[in-house]
């Protein structure tokens, strides 16, 4: 399913579009995840879902529920995840970050770059087994698109059934479509986040 935003194209469901879009065809999507990794006892996982959610009473959070996929378009689970902002005004969120000097000879100390955006959530596989994280990162708004981009790193705080005992990094990126609704402070507003999620597990 290819759902268009204006200039931005969310691609959910079917990961072999993606695969060529970019040239990899869908023969070669194993290779993402085994390319990605650093060692036989990794556990990389790439999935990908459209959640139903709604800003929370307060107005100053979002919690969203709904399917997830793989790269062959099957269901393998489900996400629940709630976001909270850190912004004291919308304009917190249409400030880019001051550009930085690239180099390999950078020696240090990195700009540091304060994080926005919190966040928590559970993945639950088909199977039952489970994952549950928590983190932090960055939310931007794009006016002239209608979206909300949103992005973090979460930490595995716990892992049931396959995945007991084990810790990891979770990725999370994902935007919402706005159509013209305002959600900073809007409790109770509705919307669709579309989301990827890189799951690195050792």
């Amino acid at each position: 399913m290819k759902i268009t935003v204006e200039d931005e194209v969310i691609l959910i469901g079917s990961w072999e579009k993606i695969a060529a879009g970019n040239g990899l065809g869908a023969s070669n999507l194993g290779k993402v995840t085994t390319l990605g990794k650093s060692s036989p006892a990794e556990t990389v996982m790439v999935v990908a879902g459209g959640l139903d959610g709604k800003v929370r009473a307060d107005g100053r959070g979002f919690n969203a529920n709904g399917p997830l996929f793989d790269a062959s378009g099957g269901q393998v689970g489900n996400l629940v995840i709630s976001w909270e902002t850190l912004a004291q005004s919308k304009e917190d969120l249409l400030t880019s970050p001051t550009p930085p000097v690239v180099s390999l000879d950078e020696r240090g100390p990195l700009p540091r770059s304060t994080p926005l955006t919190l966040a928590q959530a559970k993945f639950t596989l088909n199977d039952g087994s489970t994952l549950t994280a928590v983190g932090s990162g960055f939310s931007r708004l794009v006016p002239s698109v209608g979206l909300i981009d949103d992005v973090v790193t979460l930490r595995v705080s716990q892992g049931t059934g396959q995945f007991a005992g084990k810790s990891g990094l979770i990725s999370v990126s994902g935007s919402v479509a706005t159509h013209g609704q305002e959600f900073f402070g809007n409790a109770g507003a509705q919307a669709t986040q579309h989301v990827v999620a890189t799951i690195r597990l050792s």
